[in-house]
């Protein structure tokens, strides 16, 4: 069994020490039998320090030889910018698996478990439609759920009206945040991503899209797209476009 300690003096040391410290002890730990660790949300490394710490991840891999590193992400763009961009720092290390959302099939029943336990019925038709509500994406469907959850209060039943009760609870607690971020985004940006909140498609540069966003040509929209998705605001699923997180394509549509 492996023991490890807090060092008070640790907070003068640099993020680097410490990074280094707790490589040493995974690769001695690695010594007696197979190790691995996994770090999700490994998006935020980009965010670290003035150029993130991607770089020192490849090193920790470079220095593991028995030892092996599960890198998870919840922002595609992010981390393939981590991973498969030109000079990118873990660019070639590793297998990149892209997961789907989880189905509906498996989330509902799961849904239905986790109301029993607080002693509510969720139909499975219910059920349903709090999945299609929040899309799928399982961050998304458990936000709501619990909103949902909430807005059950006393009545022993989620229902439909329950969740879209929550879902109008996140919109309303999200609402000074999804304003700030739509501010920052340019006029024509801002046409882009609400015309997509009300219609979701494949055909952004056709002419019906390009006039109903306000735009001269394609490459306008093509811009446009570029910048939400880098911004996580947009994706692609199964070839159309739309708003990514259920929550801001309801505050759009207001």
């Amino acid at each position: 069994m492996l023991h490890g300690t807090f060092d008070p003096v640790i907070a003068s040391r640099s993020w680097q020490k410490i990074f280094d410290d707790a490589v040493d002890i995974l690769d001695e730990a690695s010594s007696s039998g197979p190790v691995a660790v996994a770090v999700d949300e490994f998006q935020r490394v980009a965010d670290v320090g003035s150029r993130g710490m991607g770089g020192a991840f490849k090193a920790a891999a470079d220095r593991l030889h028995r030892a092996s590193l599960v890198l998870a992400g919840s922002h595609l763009t992010v981390m393939e910018k981590l991973t498969k961009a030109r000079g990118a720092p873990l660019h070639g290390m590793g297998e990149l698996f892209v997961v789907d959302v989880v189905p509906e099939e498996a989330m509902v029943p799961y849904l239905q478990r986790r109301a029993r336990t607080g002693a509510k019925r969720l139909s499975k038709a219910s059920g349903a439609y709090l999945y299609s509500q929040a899309g799928g994406v399982p961050n998304d469907v458990q936000w709501l759920a619990y909103a949902a959850f909430e807005e059950a209060g006393d009545r022993p039943a989620i229902d439909e009206a329950c969740v879209d009760a929550g879902m109008r609870s996140v919109v309303a607690r999200q609402a000074p945040s999804f304003a700030e971020r739509f501010e920052a985004l340019a006029p024509s940006q801002q046409r882009v991503l609400k015309l997509l909140a009300a219609r979701p498609t494949a055909k952004v540069y056709a002419k019906e899209f390009l006039s109903g966003a306000g735009v001269a040509n394609a490459n306008a929209v093509k811009k446009a797209i570029d910048v939400l998705s880098a911004v996580e605001l947009v994706h692609r699923r199964g070839g159309m476009y739309e708003v990514a997180s259920p929550f801001l394509r309801g505050w759009l549509l207001g």
